[in-house]
């Protein structure tokens, strides 16, 4: 009997034990228990488990009975004197003591506590428990069965839709503290086979409920939890079948399952959240309320009131976010959140501690006594906000004292299973080191369950579990004293190409702190899943606050910064976890100003050129740290183009000392005219073009002045300047490194293939940020007109000239090609086959001519690429063109040019790069097949993305849609076409190979599906 109770298929109800022959185990249990008296004292002593099951089953054969009927039916099966009341008392104590004495605590003395709750529920109310169980499902999401106490709390919540009348079904889901209905409610929900017996009523019972319910199971989803992420408010989504979104000001967010959504400031009380349905949903703490987070996981503990008196809390790590200001005991008054309309406190409870809130309420926070498994450790990671320990650290184990004695606690990592015996103190409370289960030695990262099972199991891996939990373990691994991790074994797991900020050599790994990065990335795989971990670095960081575009960046230890005109109010700021060190600044010295306090923040004054371009630290002991150099770069301050009547403008403020200041200027029928005009002693070569004027102001600053005939031909004008020591000239340029150019607009001219490539050769040189696009915005026009009015038969070989001008500084060109002739790529493949020999084109002239592969997604389908990337994995009758080797080199290719300087504003903060963000900023469900093929990228995305936008674009050119996905992009981002049509020109040109390679892909599906409809 005490082996079935314990079996790992047994549930915590003793009531619901089923012997091999229960005529057999009756007839037993009766003649034991009329042996003992009216007490059955040798039945309840000699064999409990019996004794307690014996007890149960004719209650169970008997449910539906009054609570008055129960001793009489107690009495006729195991032939006792209940019917007198002075015989009863004794009897249950014996009971309670026989069932303490197999795991079963039982509370209270009336018959529902004591005999109902322990047969768990029954037959008859399957139905309103299945009905609770779905409608739980609906609004809370699946029970989180890998964790005991959550299942139970998941469990608890369901009551509030069971009718209050049912006590009995009340009092069974409450008597189970293992989640066995949270366990049985998930199985239902992944479509598991029930266990023969219970199981099949319950299941059809769950079927019922949800047809009733209207509820699907495969898309049952739960609103986002409000977690503790990055020192503020953050959304976990659930991974759902069905979209959702979040309501952040007037447009939805959309929300993707298992990522984290950093919530903006201000935080929102409410949220409107959209999935199968719409639901508002708490998120910041009102007035008299206080939000408190465990601070390993980042997850919600509880929303509690600050006049509740006293809150129990699982973690020892505890977050305390409130709306208003607070004390809290060990830690002093709350500091200002991120939000500074919030206050928040960080707390350890390894006692009681009182908060203290501005209105005079006072909250104790304590640790719970509820049986429970708990990770006592820091995390050295986290995905995203699954914590991943070291072996440093330890299980507690939170057990109910009413039930001593010993447990073992069992271990699985993988195809390994340990055991151990655990003592629990008298409160019920054990701790058990990493170290006594070999989590101390080195090992790869492991997916650790932990299981305490049932009070008598023995060292039996089918033992039933009481008490679970999972984490993710490091065997062997610990944060050094830098903070960071500095040595360990490299896993046999490691994922080189997700990862980024470790370094690895001979078999070992480290973090590397000069890594610009926000976080190392361990990526490893664990039970056959790609996990990559966040491991926060806690050594010194240094980042850079960019004011113009509001965003904040990891600044590289030993970076050279070059501050210039759109950097000028730019701040820095310095992280430290009790730092001693004194800070030095371009030569200023502040002492030690991270004592008391994590960050330093370096104002705009304190970088101001002093000699001395270094940030550093400098420590006690006489050692220095170097973190960044500081340079402020000759660039022109207030550079700024402006039209006054007929003449254009241009002022600028240069750094250094000039002495001359010329132009050169190229117009469309290829003329080219330079002068120059002295602003000191040494004299020039030659004089200004007619109408244009240079003079310098009382402030330093230089005004050149352009009256450009409107019968001339459109220009591009490059300010040259010579410093005072040298001997020639050189182009101005912005911080940026971009020239100082702008556009001179004249007469339109014709549309020729001549002024169309004499247009796009002036287009392609980028100019700097600082002019705004004034270039393109004057030449642009024209430039497209001529394409669309040379393209209006949309012959690809009347446009392909613009496509291959070449800059005259080998960069990629600038010119738009796109916004005048989206339908490009539409054309033939053959069309492009006069591109075989250009050096950054070749691969479009070699797109014909291919074999086609059978079988090829249909492009207008479902999942067309999803679909063709599982090919290429398998590389099933492919060419060698369509096959990984081809994708892998288009990736090579694109990472090549993103690398060179000349590509910078393509990832940078500019117009270009935040256009580019915002086209990649879809949905794109098959990202992660697509880095598959990256084999350059680390843990950026970008790329991919990129590939992605391009995938995308090749498919509707091959579709003939190329011209509504355009205007889908202008739609989705609000930009304006041509600066959509630029960036998305620059995205093809640099990212060409793969163009190529899906413009093949693509046409060779499509005539294949158009052939057979």
């Amino acid at each position: 009997m005490q082996r079935i109770w314990v079996g790992r298929n047994s549930t915590p109800f003793p009531g619901q034990i089923v012997p091999p022959n229960p005529s057999v185990a009756k007839a037993a249990a009766r003649n034991m228990a009329s042996r003992g008296g009216a007490s059955a004292y040798q039945l309840f002593n000699n064999a409990p488990c019996l004794g307690v099951w014996s007890t149960l089953a004719p209650l169970a054969e008997n449910y539906g009975e009054a609570n008055a009927e129960i001793y009489r039916h107690l009495s006729d099966a195991l032939g006792l004197d209940l019917h007198d009341p002075a015989n009863r008392p004794l009897f249950k104590f014996n009971y309670k003591k026989a069932a303490a004495r197999i795991g079963v605590a039982l509370s209270g003395n009336d018959p529902t506590s004591l005999f109902f709750a322990p047969l768990g529920v029954a037959d008859a109310q399957i139905p309103p428990l299945a009905d609770a169980m779905v409608a739980a499902m609906a609004r809370l999401g699946p029970p989180a069965t890998e964790d005991t106490s959550m299942a139970v709390a998941w469990q608890r919540r369901l009551l509030g839709w069971c009718p209050e009348a049912l006590t009995r079904l009340r009092a069974a889901v409450l008597f189970d503290k293992v989640g066995h209905y949270a366990a049985r409610a998930n199985l239902w929900r992944i479509g598991e086979n029930p266990e023969p017996g219970r199981d099949e009523i319950l299941f059809a019972a769950l079927d019922r409920a949800a047809r009733a319910q209207g509820v699907r199971r495969e898309v049952i989803v739960a609103p986002p939890e409000i977690a503790w992420l990055n020192e503020g408010l953050a959304l976990l989504p659930e991974t759902a079948h069905v979209a959702q979104s979040i309501m952040l000001g007037a447009f939805p967010t959309r929300l993707i399952g298992g990522v984290p959504l950093i919530l903006p400031q201000p935080w929102q009380d409410h949220l409107t959240w959209k999935a199968s349905r719409t639901e508002s949903i708490s998120c910041a703490p009102l007035a008299g309320e206080v939000l408190l987070f465990d601070a390993d996981t980042g997850m919600l503990a509880t929303r509690a009131s600050v006049t509740c008196g006293s809150v129990e809390l699982a973690g020892r790590r505890i977050i305390a976010l409130a709306a208003g200001d607070f004390d809290a005991e060990s830690f002093g008054p709350a500091e200002i959140a991120k939000d500074p309309g919030f206050r928040v406190a960080w707390l350890e409870l390894d006692r009681s501690l009182e908060l203290t809130f501005a209105n005079g309420e006072r909250m104790v926070l304590s640790r719970s006594i509820e049986p429970a498994l708990r990770i006592d450790a820091r995390p050295i990671g986290r995905s995203p906000t699954r914590p991943l320990y070291g072996g440093d650290g330890a299980l507690e184990v939170q057990l109910n004292p009413a039930l001593p004695g010993d447990r073992i606690l069992r271990l699985s990592t993988g195809a390994s299973v340990r055991h151990l015996a655990v003592t629990p103190a008298a409160d019920g409370r054990a701790r058990i080191d990493f170290q006594m289960l070999g989590l101390d030695h080195p090992g790869d990262p492991v997916r650790a369950m932990f299981d305490i099972l049932a009070l008598g199991a023995r060292k039996d891996s089918d033992a039933r579990s009481e008490l679970r939990t999972a984490a993710f373990i490091w065997p062997g691994v610990q944060r050094g004293s830098s903070g960071d991790i500095d040595d360990a074994a490299l896993p046999s797991t490691f994922n080189a190409s997700r990862s980024a900020g470790f370094e690895t050599a001979r078999g070992r790994l480290w973090m590397t702190p000069e890594a610009a990065v926000n976080a190392a990335i361990l990526a490893v795989e664990i039970d056959g899943e790609l996990v990559e971990f966040a491991c926060s670095f806690r050594g010194t960081r240094l980042w850079w606050h960019r004011i113009a575009t509001g965003t904040r960046e990891r600044v590289a230890r030993g970076t050279r910064l070059v501050f210039g005109h759109a950097n000028r109010n730019d701040t820095l700021t310095i992280q430290a976890c009790d730092c001693r060190a004194d800070v030095r600044v371009l030569g200023r010295l502040k002492s030690a100003p991270l004592v008391a306090r994590s960050e330093f923040a370096i104002g705009a004054e304190l970088l101001e050129p002093s000699g001395d371009d270094r940030v550093l630290l400098e420590y006690p002991d006489g050692t220095t740290e170097l973190l960044a150099r500081v340079t402020r770069t000759n660039d022109p301050i207030d550079l700024v183009v402006g039209a006054a009547s007929d003449a254009l403008t241009v002022t600028f403020r240069p750094q250094n000392q000039i002495d001359a200041v010329g132009v050169r200027i190229e117009t469309t029928d290829g003329a080219v005219s330079t002068g120059q005009v002295s602003l000191g002693a040494r004299s020039v070569d030659s004089r200004l073009p007619q109408a244009t004027t240079i003079r310098q102001l009382s402030d330093g600053s230089v005004e050149l002045t352009v009256t450009w005939p409107k019968e001339a031909p459109p220009a591009r004008l490059e300010v040259l300047t010579r410093s005072a020591r040298a001997e020639h000239f050189e182009i101005l340029r912005g911080a940026d490194g971009y020239p100082a150019a702008i556009g001179l607009p004249g007469r339109d001219p014709a549309p020729t293939a001549q002024n169309l490539t004499a247009l796009a050769r002036l287009l392609a040189e980028p100019t700097t940020m600082a002019l705004g696009g004034q270039l393109a915005a004057v030449l642009g026009p024209c430039h497209q007109r001529i394409i669309s009015e040379l393209g209006g038969d949309r012959a690809a070989s009347r446009i392909l000239p613009a496509l291959t001008v070449e800059c005259p500084s080998g960069g990629l060109p600038r010119a738009d090609i796109l916004t005048g002739a989206p339908w490009l790529f539409e054309a033939p493949l053959t069309a492009f086959m006069r591109l075989a020999t250009h050096p950054e084109l070749s691969a479009l002239g070699r797109m014909a001519g291919l074999v086609a592969p059978k079988d090829l997604p249909n492009p207008r389908g479902e999942d067309p690429l999803r679909q063709w990337l599982e090919r290429v994995a398998v590389g099933d009758g492919l060419p060698r063109e369509l096959g990984a080797g081809g994708l892998d080199a288009a990736f090579v290719a694109l990472r090549t040019r993103l690398a060179r300087r000349d590509l910078a504003e393509l990832t940078g903060n500019g117009l270009v790069g935040n256009t580019v963000r915002l086209l990649v900023s879809v949905d794109v469900p098959e990202l992660d097949r697509l880095r598959a093929f990256d084999r350059m990228m680390g843990h950026d995305v970008f790329a991919a993305r990129l590939v992605s936008l391009i995938e995308r674009f090749a498919r509707a050119s091959r579709l003939k849609l190329a011209e509504p996905a355009m205007k889908e992009m202008v739609r989705r981002t609000g930009l304006a076409p041509p600066e959509v049509g630029a960036a998305l020109t620059l995205v093809c040109r640099t990212g060409v190979e793969a163009l190529a390679y899906f413009l093949m892909v693509w046409d060779l599906a499509t005539r294949e599906h158009e052939q057979k409809t």
